[in-house]
Order: C-alpha cells, then sequence, then structure tokens
C-alpha cells in the first residue's frame, strides 16, 4: 500500500523526529553470518552434516583450518570480497585453476 507507506512515513518525519535527518545505522556484519547460497553458508551446513559429525577432532579442525583459510581470501588481491561471501554458483574453472595456482610451489 504506497499510500499508507507515504502517510507513515510523513508521519515519522514530522511528529516523531520533527523533520530532522535521522542518521543510518552503521551495519554490523554478526559472527558467522553467510548469505544463503554462499560459500560461507555451505560451510555453516558443512558443520551440521552426518558426514562432518562422524570425523575425528582431528579431521575437523585440519578441515576447518583448510575452509577457513578458503573462505577468507579474497577474490580479487586489491577488492575487499572474500569467498565466503561469493554464491557457490559462481564458481568458475578459471576461478579454481587460479586458486590452485596460488598454493602450488613453483621450481
Amino acid at each position: 500500500f504506497p499510500a499508507l507507506d507515504r502517510c507513515l512515513v510523513g508521519l515519522l518525519e514530522t511528529r516523531l523526529i520533527g523533520g530532522r535527518k535521522v542518521p543510518k545505522a552503521p551495519v554490523v556484519r554478526m559472527p558467522g553470518a553467510a548469505l544463503p547460497g554462499t560459500f560461507g553458508a555451505a560451510f555453516q551446513r558443512l558443520k551440521i552434516s552426518v558426514k562432518w559429525l562422524a570425523l575425528d577432532e582431528a579431521s575437523k579442525r585440519k578441515n576447518s583450518r583448510l575452509i577457513e583459510e578458503f573462505v577468507d581470501l579474497r577474490v580479487v588481491a586489491d577488492h575487499p570480497l572474500t569467498w565466503h561471501d561469493v554464491p557457490v554458483k559462481n564458481l568458475r574453472r578459471i576461478h579454481v585453476e587460479e586458486l590452485l595456482g596460488r598454493f602450488i610451489a613453483t621450481p
């Protein structure tokens, strides 16, 4: 109901805040939060899977360390986006090749 929305916004602007500009609250990323369909969300789902829960603690620690290292990597070196926030469906072969290239020791 657009008309109702405009009316409510007008009421808020004039009566409740006296027409003053209200600063927007900063967006705070919650610890452990992940957008649906991203690598971060996939890691969260993995940790509650039957196969994961069946692993011994040493394997869980090792695999968690490797996964956390991956999701904390920047997709592009000079951009803040990490793999944690990238949708899994956007992963392409070229990305995998580039990632492997970062970890393969060259002679």
